[in-house]
């Protein structure tokens, strides 16, 4: 299924315009709370509250606190994971170029996951934090494939293999 480039009534440059108008009422939570979003986020955020602006500001201001709080923003595409070699033992995925679309893809042998192993290493911040790195680096890979190929990329193909499940 190809996805259709047409926007959303809530998509449109109106609601963009009065996503970004509402997030600048208060100065201070623009200045703390993630600046200036590109169209593509602000889409993202609208889509997901279905066009309700007061929510869709609610919750970009929320999940740029969580960001911010995790120190997010600035580690995860700029440092490796330190724990990287102990999830690819524990939880086998990969990111596995792209489709012919320019959605990335991503691939997780989800039956070879080891949880039990897993918890024991790693806390439960590290596993949302690995989850949030997991989910900017296919955020980043959409954006180098828009800008690639000319066209909005906003989906990515993911594949669960669940060989190995009980």
């Amino acid at each position: 299924m190809v996805a259709s480039t047409e926007l959303s009534e809530w998509e449109s440059e109106e609601y963009v315009t009065a996503f970004r108008e509402r997030l600048s009422l208060t100065v201070d939570e623009k200045k703390e709370n993630g600046g200036n979003p590109d169209d593509a986020s602000v889409r993202r955020f609208l889509r997901a509250r279905k066009g309700d602006v007061s929510a869709a500001v609610e919750q970009y201001i929320g999940a740029e606190r969580f960001f911010q709080e995790r120190g997010c923003p600035t580690l995860i595409l700029t440092n490796p994971d330190p724990a990287e070699a102990c999830y690819n033992a524990y939880c086998p995925a990969r990111n596995f170029g792209f489709d012919k679309e320019g959605r990335p893809v991503y691939i997780e042998k989800t039956g070879l996951v080891n949880v039990p192993t897993l918890t024991k290493v790693r806390t439960p911040y590290d596993l949302v934090h690995r989850h949030v790195r997991q989910q900017e680096i296919a955020a980043y890979r959409m954006r180098q494939s828009s800008k690639e190929r000319g066209t909005v990329v906003e989906n990515q193909i993911i594949i669960y293999d669940l060989k190995g499940l009980p």
